[in-house]
């Protein structure tokens, strides 16, 4: 964890400013165990349990998932933010881990917002539960994925666009729902839905677009319950597992601009989104008055006179014309 607290004046010390010498203990009111300061060369300081110890805290967290937190504080910090590092909050009195990765408060202290990072794969009914302790308690929070390195290893970048695409990324629930859960499009067609990645290794920050990846079923021939021989053509089908990402970036933190809102609620099938408080990241092309804007870009396909499917391929728009995008 990258706060303890010392036991001299009981007050929280982050690792960057803590000194070898003093004692400190968990934050955690429910634990308040002696921690160690680590210093390691290469990674952030941080403070660690005993082995063995049984606080939620001391489960860990892997060095991707501190340094990231590290780079949101430091990033908000540089716009001249408050900002603060696992918060504890009564408002997630359900929770095991009760704390806040990131909080930021407003340049009037009077408004917070959470910022979630998850580097691990979440149950879709637990970021449905923890967003709602936010939204009772008035916070908003913004979810954002830690990217992993075998999951876009396969990206190209789109010539002429700050775009990288990556064909086939196989999508959590979460993953979905954080996408949806950002989008205030009040039909059916997504808008404005996107999902924020951050790379742990250099602290740039990448929004992701979900598109749809589709899928090839061949045709065959079979028999029916009859006995009658039947068959079926070729054709595609969006696939429910794996989505086209689309990445646009790299951004740094520091030059995104917080923009809180009231967002509707609503259900979609097992995706339940709450009414209330919540803020998106705007990039520096972003209009604070429409919100996030999704890049030109899209799955398309079409269909010859001889009813032939050519397969979906993405595209995008330049200069009022859609061109098809080609590998480099």
């Amino acid at each position: 964890m990258l706060v303890a607290m010392r036991k001299s004046d009981r007050l929280r010390i982050e690792g960057r400013d803590a000194e070898r010498g003093p004692e400190y203990a968990c934050p955690d009111s429910r634990c308040g165990r002696l921690v160690y300061l680590k210093k390691p060369l290469l990674r952030v300081h941080h403070f660690a349990h005993e082995p063995g110890a049984k606080c939620v805290v001391s489960r860990g967290e892997t060095p991707e998932h501190l340094r990231a937190k590290d780079f949101l504080l430091v990033g908000a910090r540089a716009r001249g933010l408050r900002a603060d590092t696992e918060v504890p909050l009564e408002i997630l009195a359900s929770e095991e881990d009760r704390r806040a990765d990131v909080l930021v408060w407003s340049p009037n202290g009077e408004r917070r917002i959470a910022f979630e990072v998850q580097h691990t794969v979440l149950k879709l009914k637990d970021i449905m539960r923890r967003t709602g302790g936010y939204n009772v308690g008035r916070i908003p929070v913004i979810w954002i994925n830690l990217i992993k390195p075998k999951k876009i290893a396969n990206a190209f970048n789109v010539p002429g666009t700050n775009l990288k695409v990556v064909r086939k990324f196989a999508t959590h629930a979460w993953e979905w729902w954080a996408h949806q859960f950002s989008d205030e499009a009040r039909t059916e067609k997504t808008v404005r839905g996107h999902l924020w990645f951050l790379d742990p290794k250099d602290g740039k920050m990448w929004r992701g677009w979900f598109l749809s990846h589709y899928l090839y079923k061949s045709g065959s021939d079979y028999f029916d319950s009859s006995g009658q021989e039947q068959s079926h053509a070729s054709y595609w089908y969006a696939s429910a597992r794996y989505n086209t990402l689309v990445l646009e970036g790299p951004f740094d933190f520091s030059h995104l601009r917080i923009k809180p809102h009231t967002r509707h609620g609503r259900t979609s099938g097992a995706y339940q989104y709450p009414f209330g408080p919540a803020a998106w990241l705007l990039a520096p092309s972003d209009d604070d008055k429409d919100g996030p804007c999704r890049p030109p870009i899209r799955m398309h396909q079409e269909t010859l006179e001889n009813g032939f499917e050519c397969p979906p391929r993405l595209q995008v728009r330049r200069s009022s014309v859609w061109l098809y995008v080609e590998r480099e």
